[in-house]
């Protein structure tokens, strides 16, 4: 029996359907991709790598994958669809111009051809300092008198620039000499030459042959002319003097240093006693120490007040430098008899002294050991050698005889004055036991006086 008709038309019909459904759908497909860049390509999210339509809002392609150049043309294109405002708009009948727009696939610049941002225009350097402009600068201020403080003032700031000035402006012949006769001049007269000069003077740290040379030996009254500056109120002047003093008194001869005036002394004492500043207190401690042992400076210095001030700068714990400064100007002062009457007198002479020994240095204690055998050895008064006790200056002294750190000389002096005056203080009820245990046994050469028992 044969098929009826019906049934293969049927099958027929369906499969060709299905065939043309197929071939509609691929050439769909093909025409999308074909295009690449149309609204097929956006209705099925194929993702658009060479970037041309690829924007902020392509689900497939992020921002991050894109090329930095893309991005930009993005930008500009989004700035050019945006609204603009009626005044800006072309005029009716003008055709707008045309904007040129970079190429999608052209290569960014390169680094090197890229201009740079405008910089700021680099100083021109200096020149370096020489002594001829030195010397040029010292022959104006001294042609005019006028121009004096000015050229002063520029050798300031050419010597504060740096070390390499400093030695320039020193090693120019004539330049010290000429800042020294400046102070010497100015030093009853104008207050401004002569800070500038001896602000330049103390910055060129001479050396004290330097010194001699250049200062006292070509301009006698210089030093003079420091007691000058020193009475004045400015305390920066008086702290550079001080401290040209302090070179001079180390580098002067003895018959210049005997020769010194008093008013000097009372002036070195008054920067002590004014706190000028710790550098100057140093500088006057160690010309002190410079200046005592000739001829009668000591007196000088004790009449002037130094003991005293010496006294109070002890009272107050001054650091370690200061300290041995101190007590070595002491132990100085203490080589006269003006100077142990008047450390014996001072209510907190003999106590301050003793406080210092065996606590701040090696040298610190030598010197205090010193000034406290000067007085016991040379002022035995019954006061005094009741005041050593009381204020615990003999407890000290035991002590120094059996620190491993004070030298043999050292404990040879202690135990001689301990010997010296043993009778008194070992009855005194001021030393305790455990003193009296390290006292040294008296000598059969040694005797005190029963008047001061």
């Amino acid at each position: 029996m044969k098929p009826t008709p019906t049934t293969t038309t049927t099958a027929w019909t369906s499969t060709s359907a299905f065939e043309s459904l197929i071939t509609v759908i691929f050439l769909f497909l093909f025409l999308c991709v074909g295009r690449g860049r149309g609204r097929g390509a956006e209705l099925f999210c194929v993702p658009d790598f060479a970037g041309d339509n690829a924007g902020s809002g392509d689900p497939a392609v992020g921002d991050h994958l894109r090329p930095p150049e893309h991005r930009a043309l993005d930008l500009r294109r989004r700035q050019d669809d945006l609204p603009r405002h009626p005044a800006a708009a072309p005029a009716a009948g003008r055709r707008p111009r045309p904007r040129p727009h970079p190429q999608p696939h052209s290569a960014p610049p390169h680094p090197g051809l890229v201009r740079p941002p405008l910089l700021r225009a680099l100083p021109h350097p200096k020149t370096p300092l020489d002594k001829h402009s030195v010397s040029r600068l010292l022959q104006e201020s001294s042609a005019s008198r006028h121009h004096l403080l000015s050229c002063l003032r520029k050798l300031k700031a050419l010597v504060s620039e740096g070390e390499r000035n400093r030695r320039c402006v020193e090693s120019t012949p004539g330049a010290v000499e000429f800042l020294a006769s400046v102070v010497a001049s100015a030093a009853s007269g104008d207050d401004a030459e002569c800070d500038v000069a001896i602000d330049v003077l103390a910055s060129l740290k001479l050396s004290e042959r330097r010194i001699v040379e250049a200062v006292a030996e070509k301009n006698p009254e210089f030093v003079d002319a420091l007691v000058g500056v020193l009475r004045r109120p400015y305390y920066p002047s008086r702290a550079h003097a001080v401290a040209i003093l302090r070179s001079l008194a180390g580098a002067l001869s003895p018959a210049r240093l005997a020769a010194l005036g008093e008013d000097l002394f009372r002036e070195v004492v008054r920067v002590l006693r004014d706190r000028v500043s710790q550098q100057a207190t140093k500088a006057a401690l160690q010309a002190l120490v410079e200046l005592a042992p000739w001829g009668r400076n000591r007196v000088k210095a004790v009449s002037a007040g130094a003991v005293e001030v010496v006294v109070e700068i002890l009272l107050e714990g001054p650091e370690r430098r200061t300290c041995e400064l101190a007590l070595a100007a002491a132990e100085r002062l203490c080589g006269c008899a003006e100077g142990r009457a008047a450390l014996a007198g001072h209510p907190a002479g003999v106590a301050a002294v003793a406080k210092k020994a065996l606590r701040v240095s090696h040298a610190a204690t030598d010197r205090a050991v010193r000034a406290l055998c000067a007085v016991a050895r040379h002022a035995p008064a019954a006061a005094v050698l009741a005041e050593m006790a009381s204020v615990g200056a003999v407890a000290k002294l035991c002590l120094v005889l059996q620190s491993p750190d004070c030298g043999d000389r050292t404990k040879e002096r202690v135990r001689e004055v301990l010997r010296l005056h043993s009778r008194v203080w070992r009855s005194s009820p001021c030393l305790s036991p455990q003193f009296l245990a390290l006292y040294p046994p008296p000598s059969s050469s040694s005797s005190s006086s029963s008047s001061f028992s």
